[in-house]
């Protein structure tokens, strides 16, 4: 199969994620990422409040760990079943693309994605991130969590539903990259290896002081 655009992934990636939201709210956030998560919500988010745009927050395990904070979240998701779930939680939620954010300039002191951006495939990437440097007030944070790898894009189905996802990996120096040209500094990155891989798959996890 040739190259899909990034119209045929999302309705792809809805349709797996309306599909498995009931499941993936119970899953549960540890190792490295629970780590990464308490410290960049404790020492880089803005204090003692902020207004915060979690992007792709899937069933709000996230979410739940910024309003627990007492910051404003807006959660936005391609799937519906997402955002409800997202909502009951007590976040403002409604369902958008990454590549097209429905919001104004400078609406928010930081954003929050984590494990979305790897969907997003390389022709549309750029987008997505000046899109969330738009919508960003210069001088916020963005923190972000991607898959990352070999640059390679793949789609992949998982052992329980028939649905191809999209996952455009890049390596760190390409990701870097793209991050400093769309978004801003990169003040703070690492990398841990995928529990259940030999290395080609590990996250990479950034904190970017937008321009």
């Amino acid at each position: 199969m040739g190259t899909k655009s990034q119209g045929q992934i999302e309705a792809e990636l809805i349709s797996y994620y309306d599909s498995q939201a009931e499941n993936r709210a119970k899953l549960k956030t540890e190792g490295p990422r629970l780590v990464a998560i308490e410290r960049a919500a404790r020492d880089v988010l803005p204090r003692p409040t902020a207004s915060i745009l979690d992007l792709g927050p899937g069933a709000g395990r996230d979410t739940s760990v910024l309003l627990s904070l007492g910051h404003e979240v807006i959660a936005l998701d391609l799937s519906m079943e997402n955002a409800r779930h997202c909502a009951n939680l007590g976040a403002s939620a409604l369902t958008g693309s990454a590549v097209s954010l429905p919001f104004s300039d400078d609406s928010f002191d930081a954003g929050w994605s984590l494990s979305v951006l790897m969907h997003i495939a390389n022709e549309a990437i750029e987008q997505a991130l000046q899109e969330l440097a738009r919508v960003l007030r210069p001088g916020g944070v963005a923190i972000i969590g991607s898959w990352g790898g070999p640059d390679h894009t793949e789609q992949l189905r998982s052992n329980t539903v028939d649905i191809e996802r999209n996952f455009s990996r890049r390596s760190d120096r390409v990701w870097q990259d793209l991050l400093t040209k769309n978004l801003g500094e990169i003040t703070f990155y690492e990398t841990w290896p995928h529990p259940e891989d030999d290395g080609d798959w590990f996250y990479q996890w950034a904190e970017v002081r937008v321009n």
